[in-house]
């Protein structure tokens, strides 16, 4: 499941060009776009079928005080509004705790041999003005942009990619640039976005954002694990007596 359609364009083109996810490119697998963190409504059909499923989903955050949006910060006793976080996966609410959730929690494991994983974005380490900065994204596009600063430099045009461009060319601090960038993606197309980066001619610079990178890996070791059990056994040779 797959939250926005700047994912669902881009997240399978890095599936069928990437050697790393490889593999999923010989499963059956269904995108399935859900607009908005709405992937919680379908819970009861996944756990009906059984369903081997992969969210790529956001980290909202709100105030739990006045229920208010706000950009993630640490330290802040911020909750997530995303209700497939609180309670599918991993059933977690407080967002300084998600930030820091290791890789291997963030999967519900059934009895019945299917799991079902969420991911969501993660803090990433950005050079700024020479100085390592930690950038807390909380949709694609953001996270996509803080993982491949260098790639947006040199983008030109009146869409997202060019306004990102404009935003690390104005930027004096880093607050200035997370400021900058969040209102760019609130008034920018989304699909045009993904449009513009699918038909570049560099798309293949681009770095998968961390947080889907470790999703898709995830997906491809429980599909490899379904095909090893479901695969024809030799039968085992019989000792002769002698």
């Amino acid at each position: 499941m797959i939250e926005g359609s700047a994912e669902r364009i881009l997240v399978p083109h890095f599936v069928e060009e990437r050697d790393a996810y490889e593999y999923l490119r010989k499963c059956y697998i269904s995108w399935l776009e859900i607009g908005g963190s709405h992937a919680h409504r379908l819970k009861g059909l996944i756990e009906h079928l059984g369903l081997t499923t992969l969210i790529i989903t956001d980290l909202d955050a709100k105030n739990p005080e006045t229920n208010e949006a706000v950009p993630v910060t640490r330290g802040d006793n911020q909750e997530a509004r995303n209700e497939t976080l609180r309670n599918w996966a991993p059933k977690i609410a407080s967002v300084d705790d998600l930030l820091d959730l290791s890789e291997g929690k963030k999967a519900v494991d059934y009895p019945n041999y299917y799991s079902v994983r969420v991911a969501y974005q993660l803090p990433v380490i950005v050079e700024f003005k020479s100085s390592p900065v930690e950038a807390l994204p909380y949709t694609f596009e953001d996270a996509l942009f803080y993982q491949n600063v260098d790639f947006f430099k040199d983008r030109s045009g009146s869409g997202l990619a060019g306004q990102f461009r404009r935003c690390l060319d104005e930027a004096t601090a880093f607050a200035d640039l997370t400021g900058s960038v969040r209102k760019a993606i609130k008034g920018g197309d989304k699909a045009d976005f993904a449009l513009e980066l699918l038909y570049a001619d560099d798309i293949e610079k681009l770095v998968v954002p961390a947080y889907i990178n470790h999703g898709l890996k995830w997906l491809a070791g429980q599909l490899k694990r379904k095909e090893e059990e479901l695969a024809p056994k030799a039968p085992q040779k019989v000792a002769s007596a002698a």
